[in-house]
């Protein structure tokens, strides 16, 4: 079977770790089908006589010329290869053509409810523009699709909602966890240092960095001293700009760190509280992966988190607009030298992890093209 996968925008961030670990569960599979993979990004570096890597910038320069490309050379590449299949990680579909597809969602901006973006603010036209344009994209897109893949079951509902599809056209594929340490020993947190809170998110809107802010400063009022650290940087775009004037004279009780190591977050989880208060995330894996290592999380209530908590005892769920909630929810860990929280079930864990594991999920993805594949061989 020839396989044709796009994810041309895939340069960065999520996109591309998605992108990173499916072409590297196939590098690793000994796959016995032919895979072309459309990519803008230097970053796959694959010896693979079955995997192909087709490097296309020119969707990357601006959006005419991502819009010229869908529409005249991504369909040319499909005549091209002529594959049996058709795998878009990009969020859309590859129009102009019948060959059989599914498409992989994880876009959530269009089905936010919380913010309604203004073209009139710089900071927010991105998402404003995003939110317009990828609802009617992903429309047309999963109407299209023979089968549509998402993250979580809110993620399923929204596009239900939305386009009125059929409920059973949609899978629920969690993305896969990789590199986390698998050993019982590994898998527990190690307490210390309470007034200590991490919140890894990139400089999105949505990642919310405001109620923290807001929050600590409460808490400074009140005597408390907490430590929270954030991997951003201060020249990061206009959002972090604002911010940064937002942290003026708490240098003490914010440590921007930057991008770091997967190591250094591990031991964040283990040593430390996660704080989450984005209110918009297809997945938040932060989440997963502080749950397995038995991380007090404090969180934004929204469905997204509640999907990925479920059954979790070490977590607070806050109101992601209100310093005072968050200001309480602190405060719980920040009053006592050693808080009480629930001894991890490690064998109810070690079940989580293997519910995440590649082969159940890029492999069921692989199940579906296969099966798509059989399917249109017969018609």
């Amino acid at each position: 079977m020839r396989i044709l996968a796009f994810n041309v925008p895939a340069s960065k961030g999520g996109a591309l770790s998605i992108l990173k670990d499916f072409v590297a569960y196939i590098d690793k599979r000994a796959s016995v089908h032919e895979w072309y993979f459309v990519v803008s990004t230097e970053e796959l570096n694959i010896h693979n006589p079955k995997i192909h890597i087709i490097r296309e910038s020119l969707p990357k320069k601006t959006w005419f010329h991502r819009a010229f490309w869908e529409v005249f050379i991504a369909n040319k590449i499909v005549k091209t290869l002529k594959p049996d299949v058709i795998l878009s990680l990009q969020n859309t579909a590859i129009m102009f053509t019948t060959i059989p597809q599914i498409i992989y969602v994880h876009q959530p901006i269009p089905f936010c409810k919380d913010k309604r973006w203004t073209y009139f603010s710089l900071e927010e036209l991105k998402y404003a523009f995003y939110r317009d344009i990828f609802r009617f994209l992903i429309g047309r897109s999963v109407r299209k699709a023979n089968k549509v893949v998402v993250q979580t079951s809110w993620m399923k509902e929204a596009l239900v909602d939305s386009y009125s599809i059929p409920a059973s056209k949609i899978e629920v594929i969690p993305p896969s966890i990789i590199n986390i340490p698998l050993s019982k020993k590994d898998l527990s947190y190690e307490g210390g240092a309470t007034n200590k809170f991490f919140y890894p998110a990139g400089p999105s809107l949505y990642k919310n960095f405001e109620v923290i802010i807001e929050a600590v400063k409460k808490l400074l009022e009140q005597k408390y001293d907490p430590k929270v650290y954030l991997t951003i940087k201060w020249d990061e775009n206009r959002y972090i700009a604002r911010i940064k004037k937002m942290l003026k004279g708490l240098e003490d009780n914010f440590k921007l760190l930057g991008s770091i190591p997967r190591e250094q977050v591990f031991k964040f989880y283990q040593t430390g509280i996660l704080l989450f208060p984005s209110y918009l995330e297809t997945f938040g894996l932060p989440l997963l992966e502080a749950r397995l290592f038995n991380t007090p999380i404090i969180v934004s209530d929204r469905p997204f988190a509640r999907e990925i908590l479920e059954g979790y005892p070490n977590v607070d769920f806050f109101d992601p607009f209100s310093p005072d909630d968050l200001a309480d929810k602190m405060k719980k860990y920040l009053e006592s030298d050693f808080f009480s929280y629930t001894p991890l079930d490690v064998d109810r864990e070690m079940e989580i992890i293997n519910k995440y594991s590649p082969e159940n999920t890029w492999g069921k993805i692989v199940k579906l093209l296969e099966s798509l594949s059989e399917e249109g061989a017969f018609k």
